[in-house]
């Protein structure tokens, strides 16, 4: 008799816990709610393979357009059901007549994807805006390192090869004068 391959035969099935904490989610026997708080567990574990975040009311996502300069893009169905297949393993469980659990692979549920969507997670980070230079946050932090800032809730996306030269904590009038100068240098 052939038997499923050994991943996805296991002698006695882990938690459901357990599941999510490999990226493996089990999309039968179970609620939709449940499954799509599985779901955002795993995308926001994985925010280095994602980058959604919440802006306004909607989902949205970064992309690069033909230009290489980002936009936001607001998250469809089809892209987030895109993003959850990159990121988790979705498995229909079952057992075999000697009661082995078998996983299958499985797509995610266009019902969970649209759950999903209609109840977003309240720890998705918040996108205030994306800039291409150096900003001051709203406290007075100057942004000048790539990527996302939680606390000021902008994403710094610079040009490559973008330099700055250190900002003293103090600046005096002659260190005022050279960021003068190199700003209105061509």
């Amino acid at each position: 008799m052939n038997y499923p391959t050994t991943d996805w035969v296991l002698e006695e099935a882990p938690r459901v816990d357990e599941c999510v904490a490999n990226r493996k989610i089990v999309t039968n026997k179970r609620y939709f709610r449940d499954i799509a708080d599985d779901a955002w567990n795993v995308i926001l574990r994985s925010a280095d393979e994602t980058s959604m975040y919440l802006r306004g009311l909607d989902a949205v996502e970064l992309l690069r357009d033909a230009n290489g300069r980002i936009a936001i893009v607001k998250v469809t169905r089809e892209a987030l059901r895109d993003t959850l297949d990159r990121v988790a393993d979705f498995v229909k469980e079952s057992q075999d007549k000697y009661g082995v659990t078998i996983w299958s692979p499985n797509s995610p549920p266009i019902a969970v994807v649209s759950h999903m969507l209609a109840h977003l997670h309240p720890e998705i980070p918040v996108l205030k805006d994306v800039v291409e230079v150096p900003v001051f946050s709203s406290g007075g932090q100057l942004l000048q390192k790539q990527g996302y800032h939680r606390s000021a809730r902008i994403y710094v996306d610079l040009p490559q090869g973008f330099r700055m030269s250190p900002v003293p904590r103090n600046p005096n009038s002659d260190h005022v004068d050279k960021a003068l100068t190199d700003l209105l240098e061509p």
